[in-house]
This record gives C-alpha cells, sequence and structure tokens, in this order.
C-alpha cells in the first residue's frame, strides 16, 4: 500500500494542477508515452505493462475528478442554500503547502475556514491561518477534531459527533461569517 498510496497522491496532485490550468479531462495517462521513453532504458517493464499502466492513471484520474467534483458541488450547494457564495479549495496534499493558491482565494473572500480531520496543532488549520495573517488578513476559522481523545466509532460517526460533515461545516461557517 506504501508506494501505491504515494503514486496516488502524485497522480491526484498532478490532476488537480491540471485542473487549475483548465484541463478538465482526464490528461495524465495521456502523456504516459512520453514518460516510458524517457525511463525504459533503466525500467523496460514500463514498456511491457503500458497497456496496464495506462488503465490504471486514466481509472485513476477519472475517480478521483468524480470524488472532488462532486464534494465540492455538494458542499458549495450547502453553502448556497443559506446564502453563501464560497469558494473551495482543495488542499489534500499539506506540505508543501500551495500558499499561491490559499493567498488568491482568501484575497477574494471575508474569511477563511479550514477543515481537517486530525489535531489543530500543527496541520492544514495553523499553515493557512499563519499565510493569510502574513498576506492577506481576514478570520480564519480551523476545523478538526479536537486536540484530546477523541470518541470511537467509523469515520462517518467520528465526523459527525465534531460537526464535520457538510451540513455541520456549512452551520459552522454561517455562524462564523462576518456580518456584511
Amino acid at each position: 500500500e506504501g508506494r501505491g498510496y504515494v503514486l496516488r497522491r502524485l497522480l491526484r496532485r498532478a490532476a488537480r494542477h491540471g485542473k487549475l490550468l483548465g484541463v478538465n479531462e482526464p490528461f495524465l495517462y495521456q502523456i504516459l508515452d512520453t514518460v516510458i521513453h524517457e525511463n525504459e532504458g533503466h525500467y523496460p517493464e514500463l514498456r511491457e505493462r503500458q497497456a496496464y499502466i495506462t488503465k490504471v492513471i486514466r481509472t485513476e484520474e477519472e475517480n478521483f475528478a468524480k470524488t472532488i467534483d462532486g464534494g465540492m458541488k455538494i458542499f458549495a450547494d450547502l453553502l448556497a442554500e443559506q446564502g453563501i457564495s464560497a469558494t473551495v479549495l482543495d488542499m489534500y496534499c499539506v506540505k508543501p503547502l500551495d500558499a499561491e493558491a490559499v493567498i488568491e482565494a482568501a484575497g477574494a473572500t471575508r474569511a477563511v475556514v479550514t477543515v481537517e480531520e486530525h489535531s489543530p496543532f500543527g496541520g492544514l488549520g495553523s499553515m493557512v491561518a499563519q499565510v493569510v495573517s502574513e498576506h492577506c488578513p481576514r478570520p480564519v476559522k480551523c476545523l478538526s477534531l479536537p486536540d484530546a481523545p477523541v470518541i470511537t466509532g467509523t469515520s462517518p460517526e467520528v465526523f459527525a459527533h465534531y460537526g464535520l460533515t457538510g451540513e455541520g461545516i456549512a452551520k459552522t461557517v454561517a455562524e462564523f461569517l462576518p456580518a456584511e
């Protein structure tokens, strides 16, 4: 699982950056021939398994796009129901933090809310708060699990208990936003 996890993260990061550049369809599998050509001298098995690798990359990219697009739309719709216009920025990779994206998104908003599924210290919220305070000061709310032993249960049960569901996050955002 270790290498697979790292490879999925790399693929997802590349797909996300493609999306930021306006590429809205899977594209990574299309550059595979060039990648294999550049590396097959050291890794001849790449050419032998090209069809399989292409299928895996395309499937991973398609599934990731569906997950991200679907989740962001659902969350934006939840906020829109409350009259809140939001920018949802996916920060699935904390280090290195995409400070440019944080500054750009924060610069277009009245407040910033971060959500992470672990302790509030030293994670996404802390890093985003530091970047926002230095470059475009505005209120920041960091949602996370408490810095204490958490309840036991499935991930959905734990997240629901601490208000880290779409509905819970939307409610907190509505309560947190400064009046216009």
